[in-house]
């Protein structure tokens, strides 16, 4: 639990033993936040062991754990990946390693991208309709797969491409190359929107496109559908501020004098507000977290473009109009 750099020091990743494996850097969608909750999930069964990874939600996690309870499967946890990993399990005591993760695939449903190490394969499924990004990366001494291509660009290696919906991919364990199965084929896809707007990297790719070009262009469309004149027009940090130059740079084509400035400060020793459990403990962390610069604002009209909001908290306590 905690950040990567609170839960690994320097000393715990040397030590680390094998050259595969799989791990997960984020809270979890359902369930409890807690250590059982913590992954990669692990499941030691009959004919191996298995690891599994997962971003997203599934709608009928409830139906399939039920299932398996009847069946024998004994749970720790309250969240969906371990149904996912019970049920991959089960599958492999009857088929090989693709007909079980099809047959886990045709029995889920719902949002997810998942890695998964089964022994010493590691191998990446994403959603039927590719609701969750995930991708192909190539290192110099092997492949990886990411739900960025943030991660990848900070390992030095190359975007090879995205995981298609509906598709496994399955890495050499040597590291020269991978194997890829389309087990689902979809007549749609359903992109999650807010990875665009919020969740991705803005120098991350998804399906081709660069989120920070796809954020100014949601800016652009901002402008032309729903845009006011005012004199300044400023960005919430950190995320807001493509959308706002997206914004002010079309209406500066259509001849308004509006300005882009940056008229919040952020404190960036303050986490994620939304995620706090009170609203006590979100409202109060929004005072530290951002701060108006009065240079900026004072005497002017000015519109705020953040990327969305939750619940509200971050725009009456830090607003500075």
């Amino acid at each position: 639990m905690g950040l990567v750099g609170d839960a690994f020091a320097p000393d715990d990743l040397e030590s680390l033993n094998g050259s595969n494996g799989i791990g997960h850097v984020r809270y979890p969608t359902a369930g409890s936040v807690n250590s059982s909750c913590a992954q990669p999930f692990s499941v030691s069964f009959k004919s191996g062991s298995l690891g599994l990874s997962h971003n997203g939600n599934l709608v009928n996690a409830d139906e399939i754990g039920d299932e398996l309870a009847e069946l024998g499967h004994a749970f720790t946890s309250d969240g969906d990946t371990e149904v996912i990993a019970h049920d991959l399990a089960r599958n492999l005591l009857e088929e090989d390693l693709v007909r079980a993760v099809k047959r886990t695939m045709n029995r889920i449903h719902g949002s997810y991208s998942l890695t998964i190490m089964h022994d010493e394969t590691v191998l990446g499924v994403r959603d039927p309709e590719g609701n969750r990004p995930l991708c192909i990366g190539e290192l110099d001494d092997g492949y990886v797969l990411a739900s960025e291509s943030a991660a990848i660009d900070t390992l030095d290696g190359d975007l090879v491409r995205d995981v298609e919906p509906g598709e496994l991919v399955v890495l050499y364990p040597d590291g020269t190359g991978f194997d890829t199965y389309q087990l689902v084929d979809q007549e749609r896809t359903a992109h999650c929107f807010f990875e665009h707007v919020y969740f991705a990297r803005p120098d991350s790719t998804i399906d081709e496109n660069l989120v920070y070009e796809i954020r100014r262009e949601l800016g652009r469309k901002l402008w032309a559908e729903s845009g006011i004149e005012s004199d300044v027009v400023l960005p919430v940090p950190d995320s807001g501020r493509a959308f706002a130059s997206g914004y002010a740079e079309a209406a500066q084509d259509d001849g308004s004098d509006i300005e882009f400035a940056e008229g919040l400060m952020k404190n960036r020793y303050v986490g994620r507000t939304f995620i706090m459990p009170t609203q006590d403990e979100r409202e109060r962390a929004v005072r530290l977290k951002l701060n108006p610069i009065k240079s900026t604002i004072e005497g002017k009209s000015v519109t705020i473009i953040d990327d969305s909001i939750v619940r509200g908290t971050t725009s009456t306590h830090s607003s500075p109009c």
